[in-house]
């Protein structure tokens, strides 16, 4: 039970475009490949490459092209050194001209990815030098580029952030589902992450809580007023 997600703008370059066919198969499966970096909210930026499955017939962007992407990830433990893989889920590029100074201007500030994932906590929690800042790793085994692939993340709840002094430890080898920016590298290897918000002992049932009856909802379709 694990799970490892990215999101971000990211820009392309590189791209070509290949085919592959797997163990047992006769068909062809087509994708983009491009290279791309992940910039951590400390400065950091991290290599690694993008697949995106693609028709046979599809063209490669040019580069500098930005888009919004969603993908799975494996993060080795090398890394900044070795490449982050990333295979994506959905691609929306930018419209606009790549070469143009003014094509970034449409773009958010928001340069560092998002990291979603749900995996193992598979040693305890250590509190920094600074008395405040506690940290824990995770780790996730994945389905990205054609096979199992296992990464270990470290997760930083940021002492000078109120809402995290109440906040326990997750338990040795319990579940974890946490949301969170890239930080930066982690002092063994691999990424760092910033927790926005985790979920503790994901699995685990609590008996004093009952479910709620079904209840019945008329469905329609999506509204920006209340009440229409």
């Amino acid at each position: 039970m694990s799970l490892l997600m990215v999101t971000s703008f990211l820009a392309v370059v590189e791209g070509s475009h290949i085919s592959s066919v797997k163990p047992n198969s006769a068909t062809k499966t087509y994708y983009c490949v491009y290279t791309t970096v992940l910039h951590s909210t400390s400065g950091v930026s991290l290599p690694a490459e993008l697949h995106i499955y693609s028709p046979f017939n599809d063209m490669v962007l040019p580069d500098e092209t930005i888009g919004y992407v969603v993908v799975k990830a494996y993060i080795p433990s090398t890394a900044p050194e070795e490449k982050i893989l990333l295979e994506a889920s959905h691609f929306f590029p930018v419209p606009g001209d790549p070469s143009l100074e003014a094509y970034e201007q449409s773009i958010p500030d928001c340069l560092s990815p998002f990291i979603v994932s749900l995996g193992t906590v598979p040693m305890w929690t250590e509190t920094l030098s600074d008395g405040i800042t506690r940290v824990f790793s995770v780790a996730v085994s994945d389905y990205v580029r054609d096979g199992m692939r296992s990464s270990v993340m470290q997760c930083v709840f940021d002492g000078a952030h109120a809402c995290w002094n109440r906040t326990p430890s997750p338990s040795l080898n319990s579940h974890v589902h946490f949301f969170g920016m890239l930080a930066g590298v982690a002092a063994g290897g691999g990424i760092s992450v910033s927790l926005d918000n985790i979920v503790l002992n994901i699995g685990v049932t609590d008996p004093t809580v009952s479910l709620p009856s079904r209840v019945t909802v008329k469905k329609q379709k999506l509204s920006a007023f209340v009440g229409r």
